[in-house]
């Protein structure tokens, strides 16, 4: 009969126990066909016995959190407590010296990210938080350079999902579990990379235990024989064998054990066409198995910064600060909208954000706020770290916008624009206000005293000059296609084509030319949305007359008859 050493967290001399009819390979333990059971209560019976006091141990409920690197390089290793929780997560890196390792009486919680997994490896792997041994290139990771995971507690809980677990399951140069489950509450691993390992996983009597979505194998430590003393010339990549021994199925399917058929049945093992990927014995429910390894689905794209642009109106300067419309808050539920969507408003002070305004001098020419833009999108992406943003543009926020984008200093920094009711080819009201400081809105005696008041401060006693001189973006409104109709002799009336005798708006006629709306689709993506609430929702077109009073300079272009009605289809 053969004697093999089998070494749990007890700190005391290896320990031996007599195998029948087991056989020893020449560079691995090998296992005999009715020795399972044996090993098991052994191995169990060994682990079972008091431990030595860890060098870092939980007693109360801890988080380690993104970025701290958790050396364990002192004797006895990890403990975690009865009664305590551990919780690491995400980008969390946990680095064992020789003989060390996890003991769980209380909770572990493990929880990685498909970008950021959990990793749990060797003191000499310098891929992962650097070279914290400080040796240098001297001394490389291999399987066995650490012990192991433990639970022997009905108390004991493991969820493991997204990690990352490689070069365990060595013990004083010996093979040893690099997982063992013994009585405990509960095994939950999922979406994990169990790679590059040595040793066996051992789950006897827990009362949950689920393996699945994972990959069992040494990739990088494929052998050119088989492990199980048949003395097989083969390639086996498989990891630590997985002993089971519970009152119900293990779960352990969808995983990939390191062979595109599955993995290698121990009890069944009887020649060459028997040994495929990492080991398995017990009532383990493996199928379906992976045929490939598995891989982390990417965590969905973080979306381009969001910019909110409003429209005429939509800005003041409250106090010295320009801020999003806070007199009407036209744009309160659009911004409560995009963060029930997942983006983080910077005026919040949320980490990384995602959405932002910008309030601007909506009376200043499109041309000079369209280089403020450019300053904008700078700053986000410096805040951000984005290449490109997403603009959202309201009303004449979309000019904004195009004044940017088609401009000579655009910095290809744009991904999309959403136009929210951007008018185009410009928006028959502004020829109102324009010609004859009329307002036509729901807000019009507000909107109007606003005008008045700003007219007034600046020194003007006549709107209508207020508005040409001091709010070139009025102007910059004027539509650029025929819509004033003229009455005829026999009182039918007659679209004036324009710019015959129109205000002619050179701003908009240049945004639209052929060349400039073809750089407009060139350079982003555009999705223009329009609302349609009926066919008096819009002014469309007005019946203009003869101005009755020539003795001021309003209405040149001609006066709007029955003007508050002057809705046309």
């Amino acid at each position: 009969m053969s004697k093999i050493p089998v070494y749990g967290i007890s700190r005391g001399e290896p320990r031996e126990i007599i195998l029948p009819k087991a056989k020893l390979a020449r560079s691995a333990i090998s296992w005999g066909k009715f020795s399972l059971p044996i090993l098991l209560l052994a191995w169990f019976f060994v682990w079972g016995g008091p431990a030595k006091a860890a060098d870092v141990v939980i007693t109360a409920d801890t988080v380690w959190s993104k970025g701290e690197v958790r050396v364990i390089d002192g004797d006895e290793g990890l403990a975690v407590m009865p009664g305590a929780k551990l919780t690491i997560e995400a980008g969390v890196i946990i680095k064992l010296a020789p003989n060390n390792a996890i003991m769980v009486m209380g909770e572990l919680d493990i929880q990685g990210s498909a970008v950021e997994p959990v990793i749990i490896t060797s003191l000499k792997d310098d891929s992962a938080g650097g070279d914290t041994n400080g040796d240098g290139n001297s001394a490389a990771p291999a399987p066995g350079d650490w012990h192991g995971i433990f639970a022997n507690s009905p108390d004991a809980r493991i969820e493991i999902d997204y990690a990352r677990i490689s070069y365990g399951g060595g013990y004083f140069d010996n093979e040893s579990a690099l997982l063992a489950i013994n009585q405990a509450a509960e095994l939950n691993l999922s979406h994990s990379q169990i790679v590059n390992n040595k040793g066996l996983i051992a789950i006897n009597q827990a009362l949950v235990a689920k393996i699945n979505y994972s990959n069992i194998f040494n990739p990088d430590f494929c052998l050119d024989q088989d492990p199980f003393g048949m003395e097989i010339p083969l390639t086996y990549c498989g990891g630590p064998t997985v002993f089971y021994n519970g009152a119900t199925a293990l779960d352990a399917s969808n995983n990939y054990w390191g062979h595109e058929a599955g993995p290698t049945l121990f009890e069944q093992m009887s020649g060459q066409s028997d040994i495929k990927g990492t080991a398995i014995s017990g009532n383990i429910n493996y199928q379906p198995f992976l045929t490939s390894p598995w891989l982390a689905e990417p965590a969905p794209a973080e979306p381009e910064p969001v910019i909110l642009i409003p429209g005429i109106l939509g800005s003041w300067n409250i106090s010295g600060r320009w801020q999003i419309d806070p007199i009407f808050h036209t744009y309160d539920n659009l911004m409560e909208a995009l963060i029930a969507a997942g983006y983080r408003e910077s005026s919040l002070g949320q980490d990384q954000p995602t959405l932002f305004t910008f309030p601007y001098d909506w009376r200043a020419d499109n041309n000079i706020t369209a280089g403020l833009l450019k300053e904008k999108i700078r700053q986000v992406k410096e805040i951000t770290g984005a290449d490109k943003v997403d603009l959202v543009a309201h009303s004449m926020g979309g000019l904004v916008a195009r004044s940017y984008i088609q401009g000579d200093g655009y910095q290809d920094d744009v991904d999309q624009v959403i136009f929210l009711g951007t008018p185009h080819l410009g928006a028959v009201e502004s020829y109102l206000k324009y010609e004859g400081a009329y307002f036509q809105s729901n807000f019009v005696p507000l909107q109007k005293y606003l005008f008045q008041v700003e007219a007034a401060t600046q020194g003007y006693l006549d709107l209508t000059d207020y508005i040409r001189v001091q709010v070139p973006t009025v102007e910059q409104l004027l539509p650029i296609y025929d819509y004033l109709k003229d009455k005829q002799p026999d009182d039918s009336w007659q679209l004036r084509p324009y710019p015959l005798n129109y205000p002619q708006n050179n701003y908009l006629e240049q945004l639209n030319s052929q060349a400039n709306t073809a750089l407009l689709n060139q350079r982003v993506d555009i999705t223009n949305i329009v609302s349609d609430l009926g066919a008096d929702s819009t002014l469309n077109y007005l019946k203009v007359i003869a101005d009755p009073d020539t003795t001021d300079n309003q209405w040149q272009s001609g006066y709007p008859e029955d003007l508050d009605n002057n809705l046309i289809d």
